[in-house]
């Protein structure tokens, strides 16, 4: 632990520029807005955040020695539109899209994550996005599949919920043909539903690539965290 703690002393002291530093200092608390419901990614439970997206967010609170907090109880949708308001500061690890580029700046690359597609195990007529026009497809409400269907693929019918859960819960019930969304969420949430009856039916050509999203007016804060990020 003493040695972890000398590595975190040396990237605040060596890493950072005086100006950085005292921007760090004037902002010791920043409002975080997460998705309460995209495991493993990231997630709420029992009022704690948990998941990929909190593990990153604590290791970047210990390099810069400031606190960010999670501002819990809304939606997805509602966290980015508190993101486009400035009432959230940091988003830990949001998929980089052209529309959030808009109001939100964005560090490196810290994950990528595939994007598939998902169908009941009896159907074997859906493999790829040329077999989804004219079907009914389910995406998780705002996520970034979301946008990207709905911008380069109108004529796939799009059925946006909720979460994940819902969004495949709809495949399992034969309420919708397919879900697309990011591999890992997809088959974390499956084995956790016990969603036996549904499968990986195919690839796609899209990657969330994860990154820390920041307020647009912010723009100090971008490099700070790359550094962090990095070390």
């Amino acid at each position: 632990f003493s040695h972890f703690a000398q590595g975190l002393t040396y990237a605040k002291d060596e890493f950072f520029t005086p100006a950085e530093k005292e921007w760090l200092r004037q902002h010791p608390i920043l409002r975080a807005g997460v998705d309460p419901a995209w495991g493993p990614v990231e997630f709420i439970k029992d009022g704690v955040y948990e998941g990929m997206g909190a593990d990153y967010m604590h290791l970047l609170e210990q390099r810069l020695g400031i606190k960010m907090q999670v501002i819990s109880g809304i939606s997805w949708p509602e966290v980015l539109e508190k993101a486009k308001s400035k009432e959230l500061d940091v988003l830990p690890l949001p998929a980089k899209t052209p529309d959030r580029e808009a109001y939100l700046n964005f560090t490196q690359v810290i994950v990528s994550l595939p994007t598939v597609i998902i169908t009941r195990a009896d159907r074997n007529n859906i493999k790829s996005f040329d077999d989804l026009p004219a079907r009914k497809v389910s995406v998780a409400k705002a996520y970034a599949v979301h946008e990207w269907l709905k911008e380069n693929y109108p004529r796939i019918t799009l059925v946006p919920y909720g979460d994940v859960e819902q969004s495949l819960e709809a495949v399992a019930f034969g309420v919708v043909d397919a879900y697309v969304g990011d591999l890992a969420s997809a088959t974390y949430t499956i084995n956790r539903l016990g969603l036996v009856n549904l499968k990986v039916a195919g690839n796609t050509p899209y990657t969330f690539l994860l990154c820390m999203g920041i307020r647009k007016d912010w723009p100090e804060l971008v490099p700070i965290l790359n550094k962090a990020i990095s070390a």
